[in-house]
């Protein structure tokens, strides 16, 4: 099944279908990992291959899925509780998100609501993974304090 013909079938169930093919092709076009969930039960309507690359999953593993089954941080459980009256909620921050092999993954993410039309909404959260920047930073403080030592022995 495509991602397509899998986005199609969870829009179907959310009442959202007119939407799915016009958005599916959007996201892909996206080098952002990108999650659209609707507006009203915050369940996952699509996502693009940059996302599901990232967390090492299928997009079937994804569609129809709460976003608090998928990050549940009490960042997220504050945005969220704050997000359900205030559609003009934002947020970006730096989280962490599991991979599907067990890995931690540094994210950036930046989540905005997305009206659309007849009322309904959508909303997109934008994800960048940042873990080979933040194991570099790692790996560049471990050596600089292995050299302040050094320094500091002679």
């Amino acid at each position: 099944m495509t991602v397509v013909s899998l986005w199609t079938a969870a829009a179907a169930q959310a009442g959202q279908l007119h939407i799915a093919e016009s958005y599916i092709a959007l996201l892909d076009g996206l080098l952002e990992a990108v999650w659209l969930l609707d507006g009203r039960t915050r369940c996952v309507l699509a996502v693009n291959r940059a996302a599901t690359q990232m967390l090492g999953l299928d997009a079937a593993a994804l569609l129809g899925q709460s976003i608090e089954s998928l990050a549940s941080t009490p960042e997220d459980a504050l945005f969220w509780f704050e997000a359900a009256n205030d559609v003009s909620a934002t947020l970006s921050s730096e989280t962490l998100m599991r991979h599907a092999d067990g890995r931690t993954l540094w994210v950036t993410r930046q989540i905005s609501f997305v009206a659309g039309t007849g009322g309904e909404g959508y909303w997109l959260i934008a994800m960048h993974d940042q873990s080979r920047q933040r194991q570099s930073e790692e790996e560049r403080e471990a050596l600089v304090a292995e050299l302040q030592a050094t320094l500091e022995s002679t």
